[in-house]
């Protein structure tokens, strides 16, 4: 739960959560901490089934209570992010015993992720950097590498536009490097 009973996230159910208890699962399988439990797989991939719209793409969220409202920002709508949570879930159905129309909504959501990576990139750093995830995860996938050579553009804006805020939005209380002003992010130090 988030920040109590009270919080809006706990009013929806999210394709990103559901897909990294996949892919968690599934790396913990790969380094043989564990013998997946399949029930498990299975009540995840029922509410992943949930989430598939009619496009076959997952949509980001499921409301399901009447909760606060759930509002309209970057993880509660497609985007490009989903990139990290379709790939967690390709990777992981070689391992696990995920259902073909699972894997067929993950592969038509991470296609359309990649497209949107190009087209609208998320100028959110949190978002961002998830798309990235995504697209590093899917390895020699042909449609990853494509979105390869928009990243450092879109990185270099997105640098750019922190900078001039003097900090990530996402890293709210540490002070922005100077470094940042030459291209790169990194943590300098901590405001104290």
């Amino acid at each position: 739960m988030a920040r109590g009973d009270d919080h809006w996230r706990n009013s929806a159910v999210f394709c990103f959560d559901l897909a990294m208890a996949l892919r968690g699962l599934a790396a913990a399988t790969a380094q043989r901490l564990i013998d997946v439990d399949p029930k498990l797989v299975a009540a995840v991939c029922v509410w992943l089934d949930r989430l598939i719209a009619s496009d076959g793409e997952f949509d980001a969220c499921l409301v399901v209570s009447r909760g606060p409202a759930v509002p309209d920002r970057w993880s509660t709508r497609r985007g490009a992010f989903l990139a990290k949570a379709a790939s967690g879930m390709i990777v992981a159905s070689k391992l696990l015993p995920i259902p073909g129309r699972i894997l067929r909504a993950a592969k038509a959501t991470f296609a359309a992720s990649l497209q949107r990576a190009q087209q609208a990139p998320h100028d959110d750093t949190h978002a961002f950097l998830y798309t990235i995830e995504g697209v590093l995860a899917a390895g020699d996938d042909p449609q990853a590498r494509a979105v390869l050579p928009v990243s450092p553009r879109s990185i270099a804006a997105l640098s750019a536009s922190t900078s001039s805020r003097r900090r990530c939005a996402w890293l709210r209380g540490w002070a922005w490097p100077r470094a940042a002003n030459a291209g790169r992010c990194s943590i300098a130090s901590r405001r104290r």
